[in-house]
C-alpha cells in the first residue's frame, strides 16, 4: 500500500520523523502568541470629555432621556445617569447607588484593617 501526497507523488519512504524537541518548542511558541494580550492604549482627558457628549447627544436625539456623566467624589468612579428629559426622574444608574455604597464600606473596612496591623 502506498500514500499518495496531493500533488500525486507517492509518499512511500519519503516521510520524515518528527523531533519531538522542535514541535514542543514550536507548540509553545503558537501558545504563547495566542495568549499574549495587546497593548492598551489609553485615550486622553479630552478625547473622553468629547466621545461624552457625542453618547449625549445621540441619546438626546434618538430618544426621550439625558445621559449625564459624573465621578463620585469618595470613590472616584465615574457614574453615568439616565434620566427622563420631561419628569427628570432617574431611569437608570451605572454603577447603581447599592455598588457605590458597597465601595465605599470596603473602602473603610480596608483602612480600619491597616489601622489594626500598623
Amino acid at each position: 500500500m502506498s500514500i499518495q501526497n496531493i500533488g500525486g507523488s507517492s509518499s512511500s519512504g519519503n516521510l520524515s520523523p518528527i523531533d519531538p524537541a522542535q514541535k514542543t518548542a514550536e507548540t509553545q511558541r503558537t501558545s504563547s502568541a495566542a495568549h499574549e494580550k495587546p497593548a492598551t492604549v489609553v485615550p486622553d482627558t479630552t478625547q473622553v470629555k468629547a466621545a461624552m457628549e457625542q453618547l449625549q447627544k445621540a441619546v438626546e436625539q434618538s430618544s426621550n432621556s439625558n445621559l449625564q456623566f459624573s465621578e463620585d467624589k469618595e470613590t472616584g468612579k465615574t457614574v453615568i445617569r439616565v434620566t427622563d428629559r420631561e419628569s427628570g426622574k432617574l431611569i437608570r444608574q451605572i454603577p447603581s447607588q447599592e455598588v457605590i455604597d458597597l465601595a465605599k464600606s470596603i473602602d473603610q473596612l480596608q483602612g480600619m484593617l491597616l489601622k489594626q496591623k500598623a
